[in-house]
């Protein structure tokens, strides 16, 4: 057994000193082969691949830019990438395949933070000058390190995100006087139509229970969505608007611009500091060995070197900033038509389209001074809503092009936005009418698209009529296979199938029933004869029908 053991140890130990001289000599040591590389084993040199180096070059450059790892990941699911598949041959002779799996953040962190691509062989914590031709430049493959250990992804959500679905403004709407993020929620009460009332909390209501104490406190859902989405379709209409406030931006950042500037000289300067003395640090480890090294010098080379990844984060940021002020200079006649291209295109999308087009160009809303004036009983919300204009101009093609939308995962992190003052009254809400009084005066309708979902609704019908109309223009969509059934009526009108189940239990009425039903008009009248009320006739035996009716 000692020899067993001396054999094995002797083993190891020979294997670990031909992969040092492999390394030294810039051999790749084998393993798993590295995404983006092929391997010739007649000259023993990685090579770059024709299909899977583009791909890594490309994570690379986004990562630079701040582009989060996870939204890089979503962009090569959605392009159909998958990562490598390779076979495992087991000891039996079975052959298993690997890989082929979706990309995700944490496959991409590993990834970045392999030295090889920069060509460069790492080995028992050494790095030593490759054979193989680098894929990146140290510059790039140094940036993306930096800012790819900055940027904390979150964690993979466990359950399905509801809110995501039904709320448009989900990550966009803040509280401008507590400075906390408005959050969906979906009250306990349904409708009459099925659907359940949203609204927008203060994070300090939602999570607090601080009620009365935050001025905006609790925002209908509908309203809140249909005034942003008027706004935004309507901005188009008033160049004179977009040129005021373009105006104004580009000012404010020819005064920005020298500031920016010197503090990107004054990191330039620092890091070039920092890389000296970490350079001076390694020439002495070098001159006098490893094994000689104090613990103290160990501490000033990690110190150095955490020190220049983040002035390398930083010095990235400025960059950002400055080109985003460049980026800023655009032309208003290019910005109209971009705004007024979106106007046409927000009303014939889908939702979760609408919310990825929002997600392209609009930075944040912040909704403040939800205060009642004296003797009027009006409720005004101020929304300052901040757009990245000249991601908008750079997006719409790419964005609305003959592919449809394309999911959001290549925005880079930007940082100065053009921000348009805009003021509500919500004091018609409940009538379903709102105002927009500045930068234009906008009456905004809240329309079936918001209180009653019904497919095929005519536009020019009024809500003064029963919910018997909706129910039969659902039985001729399913007659007439515009939907195949109940479940997708259901996911196109917004409600559950079960919503839809008792509703149509209308159709169970006598005919003279339905046919009153159709001609009443008044409020009065509908509401005598309210939808949960003759959904319980519809249960009943047609002459029992006829004898509640008629004397009940």
């Amino acid at each position: 057994m000692s020899v067993a053991e001396y054999e094995r140890l002797n083993t190891a130990e020979k294997t670990r000193a031909k992969m040092l001289q492999q390394a030294k000599q810039g051999i790749w040591n084998g393993g798993w082969l590295p995404y983006g590389y092929a391997y010739d084993p007649k000259t023993q040199v990685l090579s770059p691949d024709p299909v899977e180096a583009p791909i890594l070059c490309r994570v690379f450059e986004q990562a630079a830019k701040f582009v989060p790892l996870q939204d890089i990941a979503n962009t090569l699911n959605a392009e159909g990438l998958r990562t490598r598949e390779r076979e495992l041959r087991r000891r039996d002779g079975s052959v298993q395949k690997v890989g082929g799996r979706l990309f995700r953040s944490d496959g991409l962190r590993i990834i970045l933070q392999n030295p090889i691509y920069r060509g460069a062989i790492r080995f028992a914590g050494e790095e030593y000058p490759a054979r193989h031709e680098p894929l990146v430049s140290p510059e790039i493959w140094e940036k993306a390190n930096a800012v790819a250990s900055d940027l904390k992804d979150n964690p993979p959500a466990r359950m399905v995100d509801r809110e995501s679905q039904t709320h448009l403004l989900k990550g966009l709407v803040f509280c401008g006087n507590c400075q906390r993020a408005l959050v969906p929620h979906e009250s306990g009460k349904k409708g009459r139509e099925g659907r359940r009332y949203r609204y927008y909390n203060c994070g300090s209501v939602q999570k607090e229970r601080r009620l009365g104490e935050c001025p905006v406190g609790r925002l209908p859902a509908d309203g809140l969505e249909a005034v942003v989405k008027e706004f935004i379709i309507r901005l188009g209409q008033h160049p004179d608007v977009v040129a005021a406030v373009m105006q104004a931006a580009q000012k404010r950042q020819k005064t920005d611009r020298p500031a920016l500037i010197k503090e990107t000289e004054e990191i330039q300067r620092e890091l070039v500091r920092v890389k000296k003395h970490l350079k001076n640090c390694m020439d002495i480890a070098v001159a006098g060995g490893m094994e000689v090294v104090s613990d103290s010098l160990k501490e000033r080379v990690s110190e150095l070197e955490m020190k220049r990844q983040q002035l390398t984060v930083d010095l990235e940021r400025k960059r950002q900033a400055l080109l985003a002020g460049d980026a800023a200079k655009l032309d208003q006649k290019r910005v109209v038509k971009a705004l007024s291209r979106l106007g046409e295109i927000i009303p014939q999308v889908s939702f979760q389209q609408q919310k990825e087009l929002l997600r392209i160009f609009v930075e944040r809303i912040d909704v403040s001074n939800a205060v009642r004036k004296a003797g009027e009983g009006r409720r005004m919300l101020d929304l300052k809503v901040k757009l990245h204009l000249p991601r908008l101009v750079e997006g719409m093609a790419e964005q609305t092009g003959k592919g449809g939308i394309r999911p959001v995962g290549s925005i880079a992190v930007t940082s100065r936005g053009v921000t348009f003052d805009v003021q509500v009254d919500f004091i018609g809400l409940p009538r379903g009418v709102l105002m927009i009084t500045t930068p234009f005066p906008r009456v905004v309708r809240l329309n079936s698209d918001f209180l009653i979902p019904a497919i095929g609704d005519d536009k020019n019908s009024t809500r003064q009529k029963h919910p018997i109309h909706d129910v039969l223009q659902w039985q001729r969509q399913l007659d007439e296979g515009k939907v195949s059934n109940r479940a997708e009526l259901a996911k196109k009108l917004g409600i559950t199938r079960s919503a839809v189940t008792q509703n149509m239990r209308l159709l169970n009425l006598v005919p003279e029933i339905r046919n009153f039903l159709l001609k009443i008009k008044s409020e009065e009248e509908i509401q005598q004869f309210s939808l949960s009320r003759m959904r319980k006739v519809a249960l009943l035996p047609p002459k029992q029908q006829f004898r509640i009716f008629t004397c009940g």
